[in-house]
Formats: C-alpha cells, structure tokens, sequence
C-alpha cells in the first residue's frame, strides 16, 4: 500500500532525524560566526544584516501557500497512487515562480522608501542597506522556487536529501557574509554573498527534484486545472503563510521603526539564537505533514497515534532544555557576547524562550489542521490574531522597549497555542482524548518556564524541582507499556531494525 510507505514508524523516525539534522547544525555554525560577524560589521551593521535575513526568512513563506500546497497535493497522489505527479509538481514550480517574480518587484519598489524612510538607519549606512535590499530582492524569485522544490523531496519522503540540501543552505547564510568579512564590512558584499548561495542552492534543487523523480525531465506541462486545484488548497495557506510569518517577523521591524538598528541588533540576536529551537517542532511537523495528508483521508485513528506521539516527543525534548535555557541565560550570552550583550538581551531571551516553547507546541496542531485540507481554519485564527498582536506589539514596544516587543510576541504564540489545540480537537476529534491528558502539561511547563524567568537569585531551586516534575512525568509515561515500547521502537528504527509502526 502506498501510504504506508509515507507513514511507516521506522520511515517517519529516520527522516526525522534527517530533518533535525539538516536545520540543527547550521545553529552550531551560526554560534561561532555570530560573535565574529557582530565585531567585524558593529551592532548597527549587524542589526541591518539581521533585517536582511529576514526578508530571506519570510519571503521564502511567500509563495501563497503553494509550496505547502504542492507538497499536500503530491502526497495525496503517491498516498493512494494516482497519475499526474509529475504534471502537478510543474505546474506547482511555475506557479512559484510567477509569485517569486511578484515579491522581487514588491521589495524593489520598497527598499528605497525601507532603507531611507522607514527603518531608523544612521545617514552613513542609508545607501548601503537600500543596495542591500535590492540585492536580495533580486534573489527572491530563486529562493521561493526552491521551497517548492523542497516540498517536491518531501513529498517523496526524501528528508535525507533535502536534510543536506537545507543544511548547506543554513550553512551559507552565516558562513557566506563571514568569508566576504576579511575583503569588505560593506553591506552589498555581504549581502551579495547570501543572494549567491540561494541561486545556488536552487540549481541543487533541480538536480535533486529530476534525480527523486525522473518524469520532471520528460514532462514539462502547466496545467490549467491543476494550478486551480492548488490555489484554492494555497488561497488559506496563502493568509497563513504571510499573516503567521508577519507575525513572527514584525517585532524586530518595529524595533527597527521604533527604536534603533542597535536595538535591532540586541533583540534579533537572543531571537535568532532560541528560535533556531523550533528546528525541532519543524523537523518532526515536516516529516508528519505528508505522513497525515497521506492517512488522514484512510485512518483516522493513527493520524491521532502520529498526533500523540509527535506531542509526546516535543514535550519531553523541548522542555528541559527550554528550561536550561530561561535559567543560564545571562551566563551563556556572557560567555558568548560579553557582558554588553548580557545586559541588554538576557531577559529578552528569557521572555522570547516562553513563547518559542508554547510556539513548537503549536506546530503539530497547525500541520494537522493544513495537512487534513483545512488551512482556512489556520488562516482564520491568524486573521484574529493578527490586530490584536498588532495593537500589543507596537504599544509594548513604545512603552518597554525590547522587553516588551518580546512579551507581546510571547502572549500571542500563548493566545496561537490554546486556539489551534481547540481547531484540531474540531477536525480531528479522536485526538481530544489525548490533548485532555497533556492538559495540565501544556499549563504547567510554560508556567515554569515564566517562573525560571523571574527567579535569578536562587535559580538552582526552582531548576531543580522543575527537572523532578519533569522526571516524574517521564515515569508516567514509561508506565504505559503501549509507550515504552513505541520509545523503544523508535531508538530500534534508527539503528536499522524493522520496526512496525
């Protein structure tokens, strides 16, 4: 049967990890090259660099709902064997494409007005950062088409080649402006370089995309009917896909706006560092959403299993080192930045950690709900959202500063959170069970985690009672033995026993 092959326990196991690994050890390059590129570029040239990033970061989401759409679509087909696979994926590229161009020219006409009007930017560096943002404007359409591309790996399951792909790719985004650092500090050559690396990085696409599946070679149709089939599935992804990243990106423009390039740069870099843990939110609801658009349809009931399961690991993965995290803070960007940083961005970390650790939660419910055809659920919650956060943000910002850009985004991912668990329990009501248990979970461990955020004097105490807490749930868990040998049976899977889901 063909879904099983999308669906299997060892398959979804391996391309997990395939999936961690390919966005998790970029962190380790970006750890080392942070540090080197704050002192080589300055606070206010590395906070216009980390703007340049994001609008990397959030127009690659800017393919109205057609990457994911694409990748919903194509696991469907392979899910119960229907034709026209490889038309779909064309049809999808184009349509790519066609939105690539579209957000090229959008951010050309901007960054003028961006680089001179909008973002308080010292006069010296005005005319560098109007370059940069052309440059990467530039680089958009490739970078769009390749996150189609991705969809059409993972379509297939092939996590490992998109792993390394995406590896590569976050490799270069910090490695590519720090080789650039001994020739120029200039904002173009740095950018330059990050423009560079996507072109290439879409030229692996395709080779990649022809190797998994050869007929993109043969056949090369744009079909009508197709591309209106998946933009009515990507019309909701589409509000998703620009209203939930907006979201997530809008604090540190309003910083930008606001404040200065300087707070910027004190703000995005604790953001970036904790935010790099929703790899493993990502890693895992990456490798589920093709596994559930495959099953959803057939079996309920084990898309509730995959459901609980994926809850189940984020839970027990996230939690403790979130709560390292919020309790060492100020002593690990110490010994990462210096005491300035220490000074300015500790409590923002603190803060921002609540909310990345309430956000990865959210992830699994949010890929449910898209990957069971519904996405104009999702987009409705964000169109709620999204004036509420707005007011918040800007009125936060003004009045605390950093600190209170960052527990705006923080109440919101909380507000995300509650209202995306009620949708899934809606769509997929065999999973209300299992969200009834993880209630007190899903209370209880952001409370500690606010906590941590507040007791610096004495931290090691609620630390510890915290790691007992956490240890007994564990324990809880293990009790059930349909539990302990699912563990098991993953730890099998990835040393190579056949394991059956």
């Amino acid at each position: 049967m063909a879904t099983a092959g999308l669906t299997s326990g060892k398959k979804l196991a391996k391309n997990s990890v395939y999936n961690l690994l390919g966005q998790g050890l970029p962190l380790v390059v970006a750890l080392f090259s942070i540090p080197m590129l704050v002192k080589g570029l300055g606070t206010e040239r590395f906070g216009v660099l980390s703007i340049a990033w994001m609008f990397t970061g959030y127009f690659s989401l800017f393919d109205f709902g057609m990457g994911r759409a694409l990748s919903q679509d194509l696991a469907r087909r392979i899910g119960i064997g229907e034709d026209g696979i490889a038309e779909t994926a064309w049809t999808g590229i184009v349509l790519l494409f066609i939105f690539g161009a579209a957000a090229a020219l959008l951010i050309l006409f901007c960054s003028p007005w961006l680089a001179n009007s909008v973002l308080k930017i010292s006069p010296g560096l005005k005319k560098e950062s109007m370059y940069s943002f052309l440059i990467l404007g530039a680089a958009i359409p490739f970078v769009i088409v390749s996150s189609g591309m991705r969809g059409i790996l993972e379509a297939n399951q092939r996590f490992g080649v998109a792993g390394i792909i995406r590896f590569f790719t976050g490799l270069f985004t910090y490695a590519g402006p720090l080789l650039v650092l001994p020739f120029s500090t200039k904002l173009p050559e740095i950018t330059g370089s990050l423009a560079v690396g996507r072109v290439i990085i879409c030229a692996v696409y395709v080779v990649s995309c022809h190797k998994v599946l050869p007929p993109l070679k043969r056949k090369r149709f744009f079909k009508k009917g197709t591309a209106h089939s998946l933009l009515k599935l990507g019309g909701w992804m589409t509000l998703s896909n620009i209203i939930g990243p907006a979201m997530t990106y809008m604090d540190r423009f309003l910083v930008g706006a606001f404040l200065s390039m300087t707070a910027v740069a004190y703000y995005t870099t604790p953001y970036d560092l904790v935010n790099r843990l929703t790899i493993i939110s990502a890693s895992l609801t990456g490798v589920l959403f093709p596994a559930f658009s495959a099953s959803f349809a057939k079996d309920k009931d084990y898309s509730a299993v995959m459901f609980r399961r994926g809850m189940m690991v984020m839970l027990l993965i996230l939690f403790p080192i979130c709560l390292l995290l919020v309790t060492y803070s100020g002593d690990g960007l110490t010994l990462w930045l210096g005491d300035r940083f220490s000074q300015n961005s500790c409590q923002v970390l603190q803060i921002l950690t609540v909310g990345v650790f309430m956000n990865s939660l959210a992830a699994m419910s949010f890929t449910a709900i898209q990957a069971a055809g519904r996405p104009d659920l999702t987009a409705k919650i964000h169109l709620l959202e999204l004036p509420l956060y707005v007011v918040g943000v800007i009125f936060a910002t003004k009045k605390f500063g950093i600190e209170g850009t960052a527990v705006a985004w923080t109440v919101r991912n909380g507000l995300d959170m509650v209202l995306l668990f009620i949708v899934a329990g809606e769509v997929l009501p065999e999973i209300r069970p299992e969200i009834k248990k993880l209630n007190l979970m899903f209370v209880l461990a952001p409370l500690a985690l606010a906590v941590c955020t507040i007791t610096d004097a004495f931290k090691e105490i609620p630390l510890a009672v915290f790691l007992i807490a956490y240890a007994y749930f564990i324990w809880l868990i293990l009790r059930r033995p349909y539990e302990r040998e699912y563990l098991q049976g993953r730890l099998r899977a990835l040393f190579g026993d056949q394991v059956k889901p």
